[in-house]
């Protein structure tokens, strides 16, 4: 039982220890696709817009109806789809969504 307490204690601290830490000022403008998985997206040039409260997926130029999204702690909240960022430091981010994984770079 003390094994699995232990076990347990060091699973919650290496949670918070890699938490996310990002605001919505964080994610405030445009932020290219460099990376789909493996994959090099640069030359796609799709794009990730956040502002006042709306995310917009632009594509090859053309600009999706915008999503309203609520920022919760590590997860983007877009109510039909959650996106979690895995990392981020300002100039970029990962993300994963529905099983993909995205690296972006801020514009």
């Amino acid at each position: 039982m003390k094994k699995i307490v232990i076990l347990f204690c060091l699973m919650v601290l290496s949670t918070l220890c890699f938490a996310v830490d990002v605001s919505e000022a964080d994610l405030e403008g445009k932020w290219l696709i460099v990376k789909m998985g493996s994959m090099d997206a640069t030359d796609m040039e799709d794009v990730w817009q956040f502002k006042d409260g709306m995310w917009t997926a632009i594509s090859s130029g053309k600009a999706l109806s915008p999503d309203k999204y609520n920022l919760n702690g590590d997860v983007i909240d877009l109510g039909y789809s959650k996106i979690k960022i895995v990392e981020f430091n300002g100039n970029s981010m990962k993300t994963k969504q529905s099983g993909f994984e995205y690296t972006l770079v801020k514009q």
